[in-house]
């Protein structure tokens, strides 16, 4: 305790000789803060760049998802084939600038009529990619809906089977049960 209150007195002393001290240290400490905001966003720019998937990887991840699920309701071998109704769809980043203008139109007998044009320009936000190049700033991707999907599996033709895999499908993935085939298979 009394090494504590002698560090203490020790510190008061020397801020109190040279007053520059605490500047310094303030200086040190935003430096600090700035290097670490940089790091931050470097390592989310590595994990946003890692998060992007194609439209067949998402496809699989949710061919993968539905075939666990239906496994552990009816057991056996399972196998999902969805379709998608597109791609994905990346909604970008911009900015519009409005611009009016007056156009004076020449009409018979010399009248002269002005008319306001309004014109919007648009314009794609940027950042730099891992390379350096300029690409557009991605704020949110669309996923493709799903247009349907064909199950195989063990006692896929039993009626109480195929209506619990197709209520299950259509609660997953929010479509209609005529998007959804239930097939029964011998799969080993």
């Amino acid at each position: 305790m009394e090494t504590l209150i002698n560090f203490k007195n020790n510190i008061t002393e020397l801020i109190k000789k040279n007053p520059k001290i605490i500047v310094i240290i303030g200086l040190v400490g935003i430096a600090l803060i700035f290097l670490s905001g940089y790091f931050d966003k470097s390592d989310t720019n590595k994990e946003s760049a890692k998060t992007k998937i194609t439209a067949e990887e998402y496809c699989e991840s949710l061919e993968e998802k539905l075939s666990n699920q239906i496994k552990d309701v009816v057991g056996g071998n399972v196998k999902v084939m969805i379709t998608l109704e597109s791609s994905i769809e990346y909604v970008y980043a911009s900015e519009s600038k409005n611009n009016e203008s007056e156009v004076e139109d020449a009409y018979a007998n010399n009248n002269q009529k002005s008319q306001k044009e309004k014109q919007i320009q648009k314009n794609f936000i940027t950042c730099k990619d891992e390379n350096g190049n300029e690409v557009p700033l991605v704020v949110t991707e669309i996923m493709p809906n799903v247009k349907g999907v064909v199950v195989a599996c063990n006692n896929g033709d039993n009626d109480a089977i195929s209506s619990a895999v197709t209520s299950l499908v259509t609660t997953a993935l929010d479509i209609s049960e005529s998007k959804v085939c239930v097939l029964g298979t011998d799969m080993q």
